[in-house]
């Protein structure tokens, strides 16, 4: 059988969470080879029925071998349990759980002593695995070169390269899934900015003020040093909504322009040539600083922690010029752009 060429998939995200907060106490049967794995999977159970499971994976094809690293995330945890039934027979577990939602994972002080939750770490470690699954550039945009004019000369070829980059529509819609059901709201103030041409040449000032109060609107917000992600349908549309994304990305070009690398191939599919550019993204995403006062429409927002915007209906349209030389340009039949990794 003809080897088949490596081949990469995001297998679909799935989370289905209720919207309970708190506690709740539920019954759930897990099934294993033993007691220990029924018991594991019961309490797996438990979870679901209550907080839903986040699960993101890839797939991998090689030499006629399917690889799969599947992770998961539960937004909540089992306070205490009761075994009410072990079938040997079936080596099937049932518990009552009271699971709690939502859990609010901050240091309690005791005297003077600080009394810690031991499942911050653990649940920390667990959201920062899903974010690294999602911090993968060529993961998150789609590019396409839309036209190429190729300009020969006596020592080398010009290439004048068009195209578009945007952000791969299932990307942005897990991340938004995965955010609104595991991570706190990030710290942002909207507030109601117009100016109304009055009678006689004078300007009406509104702001949100006028309706609920000096004193609410001008009441200080707190500001955090974590990062978040915020979300908004374009450049210069206010966001929709921010929520904090553990440790952000590290990979994802969001604090710079983007770097790409365009690619040379032969016909034997092999690559001949490399270049390193740069492309604008200001229309896909720009990065705020904590405190940062941004003006839209009708609006003005305060950040008050860093992060990144993402436009979701952002098109970045490019325009690259690249010489090559002459011997290696005879070479290329094809050329392919992808978008590089922060170093």
């Amino acid at each position: 059988m003809m080897k088949q060429k490596l081949r990469s998939l995001i297998i679909p995200l799935l989370i289905s969470a209720s919207a309970n907060v708190g506690a709740e106490i539920v019954q759930a049967t897990g099934f294993g080879d033993n007691f220990n794995e029924a018991l594991h999977q019961s309490k797996l159970e438990a979870l679901q029925q209550v907080v839903g499971t986040f699960m993101v994976g890839t797939r991998e094809i090689k030499d006629d071998k399917v690889f799969e690293d599947i992770l998961e995330y539960h937004g909540g945890y089992i306070r205490s349990y009761d075994v009410l039934e072990y079938n040997e027979t079936t080596h099937s577990v049932t518990i009552s759980a009271d699971v709690e939602v939502l859990k609010d994972n901050t240091m309690h002080v005791k005297g003077d002593e600080f009394e810690l939750d031991p499942d911050i770490i653990q649940d920390y470690e667990e959201k920062q695995v899903i974010i690294d699954k999602f911090d993968d550039p060529n993961q998150a945009f789609f590019t396409k070169i839309m036209d190429i004019k190729i300009r020969p000369g006596k020592h080398y070829y010009k290439y004048d390269l068009y195209g578009v980059i945007t952000w791969q529509p299932k990307w942005v819609s897990d991340l938004e899934t995965f955010l609104k059901h595991s991570t706190k709201d990030g710290k942002t103030k909207g507030q109601l900015d117009v100016k109304v041409s009055g009678v006689g040449g004078g300007n009406i000032f509104t702001t949100v003020a006028s309706a609920v109060g000096d004193a609410i609107v001008n009441a200080p917000q707190e500001q955090s040093d974590n990062s978040m992600v915020c979300f908004a349908s374009k450049k210069d549309k206010d966001v929709e909504f921010c929520k904090e994304s553990v440790s952000g990305f590290s990979n994802m070009p969001v604090y710079s322009d983007m770097k790409i690398d365009i690619l040379g191939f032969d016909k034997n599919d092999n690559q001949v040539h490399l270049i390193n550019s740069h492309v604008g993204t200001n229309s896909l995403y720009n990065n705020v600083y904590k405190g940062e006062v941004k003006k839209y429409f009708l609006t003005k927002r305060t950040f008050n922690q860093p992060g990144v915007i993402i436009h979701k209906n952002g098109l970045q349209f490019f325009n690259q010029t690249v010489k090559i030389d002459k011997s290696i340009a005879e070479q290329i039949t094809k050329i392919k752009i992808i978008i590089s990794k922060n170093q």
